[in-house]
């Protein structure tokens, strides 16, 4: 799978201050072990559809906080998974995949903190300017 750096019109962390790369002010914490987003560059879970699509799942192993941090490994990780569905290694193995039967899943435990909710929002319109459904469910 390839190593998605830039995706166009990514969304920026709430309280940035500067560009992806710059400076970041506000609700900012270091990265710890219990980060919920992991492996930014790894697809969690893909499995291909009987209409041959594809669900792609980012799993989050627990409760998602408002932090800066989080927002950035939320936006880093989706932006693997539509680097990877648009690229020839998924459309060989996906051949009928489309923008109406690709999803990327984001898979929580419990209901997202409101910054956290708004994000998603805006995560919507990205996923599907690069031919993917962006979804998140709770497990009940």
């Amino acid at each position: 799978m390839p190593d998605v750096k830039n995706c166009k019109d990514r969304w920026q962390p709430q309280f940035c201050s500067t560009a992806r790369h710059g400076a970041i002010t506000g609700n900012h914490r270091k990265k710890t072990i219990d980060d919920m987003i992991e492996n930014i560059n790894k697809i969690d879970v893909f499995g291909v559809r009987k209409d041959g699509g594809a669900d792609l799942v980012i799993v989050s192993s627990g409760k998602l906080d408002e932090s800066i941090e989080t927002q950035k490994l939320l936006l880093d990780k989706v932006e693997t998974y539509l680097g990877y569905i648009n690229s020839q290694e998924f459309h060989d193995e996906c051949p009928q995949a489309g923008a109406d039967n690709t999803y990327i899943i984001l898979r929580l435990d419990e209901e997202p903190p409101a910054l956290i909710r708004e994000l998603i929002t805006k995560i919507i319109p990205w996923a599907a300017g690069y031919h993917a459904k962006f979804v998140a469910k709770i497990r009940k």
